[in-house]
């Protein structure tokens, strides 16, 4: 790659000149050659001084110093498919009576199976549930999942506090039966957190079955992105319910909903109809194709989510995308010690994939980039034997250069006097 040069460091070393060759018994005297030529002797006299015939000398090749930007890449190879799957389990106690087939989808509000037969409704959002959706105005960013849900499937919740309002929440260990006509919910004198335990066991005169149900009531303010279970949203919550066929509580328990990030392709089923709900039930993934690529640890932090990326196809062609997601798992093959990381590649045109449902494919990623340096052909540099590199000019003269960045068969050189333009002796 490199050529060598047998100049000294200081390229002012002066070149022993070669010895004058002898001439034999003729001396320095004529040189005489004889040329046979159809029989006859021709003598030519060569006197010294003059000028022969000699073969010409091919001018050096040169290119030009150019300020430009240069950049790093990595290429890793990656996979076409619907995503790393991933296992989802159920929640609460009961019997799977129905799973879906694999290669199944499943969309917002529809059954994604069914315990003791009753069907467990898929919604969209980023939180799980983590606790029973009860009581009155409860507030929380999981009840907003809930308010989401059932807008978007159209049912009408009513009003939502605003954030920054302040609500009082009665949170029941035994919620009684609902009661829609209740009256306000908004605390607006509140200014601190109180809390007291009443002696429900009697309701409207008459004792319940439930015993003694112990409330807790506070006064909390309403942040961004949080939302309040209003008498209206319970009421809400029993028309879905209604619909669903299930008992009409205007309750939302664990279990009665599985919260994802949008619609599911279930990959494959992990029971059989007969096992116990509370278990890895079907590994899911995402319902549209994307690129998977196993970066090793170290590369993954030098990228990002949104980072743009090159994708070259089975078929040679190119296509752009952008990284949607970087895993938080880190695994390694049997045998293997290298650590690797799930990278999720969306292409920007979605058809690039169509007709491939799994194919190796080449992902390209920036790395770093210089801006605005002198660059040159790697075939420029000349290797100096006492270490390091330099450029040489037409003139014939070596400059020493340091060397940063390599990209794309161009080098980032730095060297006194060299400017944008200048041309430098490459290696033919």
């Amino acid at each position: 790659m490199f050529r060598k040069s047998d100049r000294s460091a200081d390229f002012g070393e002066p070149v022993p000149k070669a010895p004058r060759p002898a001439y034999g018994r003729w001396g320095a005297g004529v040189v005489l050659i004889a040329v046979v030529c159809a029989g006859t002797v021709v003598v030519l006299r060569h006197k010294p001084g003059e000028t022969g015939p000699s073969a010409a000398v091919p001018a050096a090749a040169t290119a030009r110093i150019e300020r430009r930007s240069l950049s790093t890449s990595q290429s890793i190879p990656g996979t076409v498919g619907f995503g790393k799957p991933r296992d989802l389990g159920g929640q609460g106690s009961g019997v799977v009576t129905w799973l879906p087939q694999p290669g199944s989808t499943i969309r917002q509000g529809h059954q994604l199976y069914r315990v003791d037969d009753r069907p467990v409704a898929l919604f969209y959002g980023e939180l799980p549930l983590y606790r029973d959706i009860a009581g009155k105005n409860l507030v929380g960013r999981d009840v907003e999942v809930i308010a989401a849900n059932l807008t978007a499937m159209g049912y009408d919740i009513g009003y939502q506090p605003s954030p920054g309002a302040q609500v009082t929440e009665h949170l029941d260990e035994a919620d009684p039966a609902p009661d829609d006509g209740d009256a306000g919910t908004t605390d607006k004198t509140a200014d601190k957190t109180t809390e007291k335990t009443t002696d429900k066991g009697t309701t409207g005169g008459a004792k319940t079955d439930r015993g003694t149900a112990s409330t807790t009531t506070r006064t909390v303010i309403v942040r961004s992105g949080e939302g309040v279970l209003t008498p209206s949203l319970k009421a809400a919550i029993r028309r879905w319910q209604e619909d669903q066929h299930l008992e009409e509580t205007g309750t939302v328990r664990i279990g009665d909903v599985v919260v994802q990030a949008g619609p599911v392709r279930v990959d494959s089923v992990a029971v059989q109809p007969g096992a116990d709900a509370g278990q890895a039930l079907m590994s899911v993934s995402a319902i549209k194709k994307v690129i998977s690529v196993e970066a090793d640890a170290d590369q993954v932090g030098a990228m990002h989510r949104g980072e743009k990326v090159s994708i070259t196809l089975p078929d040679e062609s190119k296509v752009k995308g952008r990284v949607s997601s970087i895993g938080s798992t880190v695994t390694s093959d049997d045998g293997d010690d290298t650590k690797k990381v799930t990278v999720t590649i969306t292409p920007d045109r979605l058809k690039a994939l169509s007709g491939i449902d799994s194919a190796d494919v080449t992902v390209v990623f920036a790395g770093t980039t210089h801006k605005n340096v002198l660059a040159v052909p790697v075939e420029a540099l000349v290797s100096l034997n006492e270490g390091g590199y330099a450029v040489q000019l037409p003139s014939g003269s070596l400059i020493a250069v340091t060397t940063d960045l390599f990209s794309g068969g161009m080098v980032e050189i730095q060297g006194d006097g060299l400017e944008d333009g200048e041309s430098v002796v490459v290696a033919s």
